[in-house]
């Protein structure tokens, strides 16, 4: 197949993707977007005049992204091209499902609930396709920067939220409800609550009440306050595991978000700059006793790329409790999980006082994800709905 590659931004899949297309056989062009910035990712002519020429350089089979760009949907289907997204974020950053329903889209995501999500909005071209690593490349980078050692680390953001501005022009009552889905979700691991919380009455309230203010800054959507406060509790999550588990263990935070004056909430532990993805995050999770992974709550249902690297990189894994890491896993045997802090402790505890078990559990986890976790096997599968239509 002819594949137009199309790298929007840039991600950190993108080379693994050209590697293994071309590997495989594919006649794979890359082209980065050297148009510019986009404020509107749904209406742009000259965006569209611009990458339709792209598209009528060459002949080309299939149009390929990573994450979904209505834009590139639009240019698509006015050529008859189809056009593979595959998403790396979840929940995706998509405020509308304008485009979604074009029959030249296969629009894949690695949570499965997001795929579930959209189908209730009656969008059909979507699938489910979990995310892949390529263990090969992690396997060449040597591990000998020995001060990334630890007993515990966490490589990532620590989601900094908008909802405590939001709440400031909310009525008491609607703070109070807004507290009560933050307690909520908190006390639960194992099932998202906020998206059924927020309704659209809440919503209609809020934005009632920010009305009143005579500037009238404020307006608000579901998706926007949803994600603001999985943001929100994302953050206490982070920050309150490193905390307890700080306690006990030395642990390293390596993070590009924290506000100085959070350093303070998390008082024991090592804060580090932001790390390099090809270098020196494999050697973290090479070198970490445990790589901490708690999931960001907006993501339901599916394995992160972080998860993947840890194992693709031989490390051991401590992750929340998410759906289809339990499906696909086995907690104690290639994987492991806890459900709340008092079992993150209890868990970091008795791995870091049993290296033997551990490392078999690293060991396991590395070659499940080795065997089954493959590009070639997620860019077949894809380029296979096409074939099949």
């Amino acid at each position: 197949m002819k594949i137009l590659f199309f790298t929007w931004l840039g991600s950190y899949i993108d080379d693994d993707l050209e590697y293994f297309f071309n590997k495989m056989g594919h006649d794979c062009r890359r082209i980065w977007n050297d148009y510019g910035d986009i404020p509107n990712r749904y209406e742009d002519d000259t965006f569209l005049e611009y990458f339709e020429g792209q598209v009528l350089s060459e002949c080309f089979d299939v149009c390929f992204t990573t994450n979904y760009w209505p834009l590139v949907a639009e240019g698509c289907h006015r050529h008859g091209l189809p056009y593979i997204s595959w998403s790396y974020d979840s929940p995706p950053n998509l405020p509308k499902t304008d485009t979604m329903e074009y029959d030249t889209n296969y629009i894949f995501f690695f949570s499965r609930d997001d795929v579930d999500d959209y189908k209730k909005k009656g969008i059909e071209h979507v699938y489910h396709m979990p995310l892949a690593v390529n263990t090969d490349r992690w396997a060449k980078v040597r591990a000998n920067n020995l001060a990334f050692s630890s007993d515990i680390s966490l490589v990532g953001k620590t989601y900094q939220s908008t909802l405590p501005t939001l709440k400031t022009r909310m009525s008491d009552y609607q703070k109070g409800y807004i507290e009560a889905i933050v307690a909520s979700q908190q006390a639960n691991d194992q099932a998202y609550i906020i998206r059924d919380a927020v309704t659209d009455k809440l919503i209609e309230s809020i934005n009632g009440n920010y009305a009143t203010y005579p500037d009238n800054a404020l307006t608000i959507s579901a998706p926007q306050l949803i994600y603001s406060i999985a943001t929100f509790v994302t953050h206490i999550d982070r920050l309150s595991l490193l905390k307890l588990l700080s306690t006990k263990f030395d642990t390293h935070l390596y993070t590009y978000d924290l506000p100085e004056e959070e350093y303070k909430l998390i008082p024991n532990v090592k804060i580090h700059g932001q790390v390099s993805y090809e270098e020196e995050m494999p050697q973290i999770f090479k070198l970490s006793k445990i790589n901490l992974c708690p999931t960001f709550r907006g993501n339901c249902s599916g394995l992160p790329l972080r998860q993947l690297d840890v194992m693709g990189c031989g490390g051991f894994l401590l992750s929340s409790f998410r759906t289809e890491l339990y499906e696909e896993f086995t907690d104690g045997v290639d994987t492991a999980m806890y459900y709340g802090l008092e079992d993150a402790l209890e868990k970091a505890d008795f791995y870091m006082t049993h290296d033997d078990i551990r490392l078999s559990i690293a060991s396991k986890g590395y070659e499940k994800v080795k065997k089954y976790y493959t590009y070639e096997d997620r860019l077949s599968r894809m380029l296979d709905y096409i074939n099949t239509d």
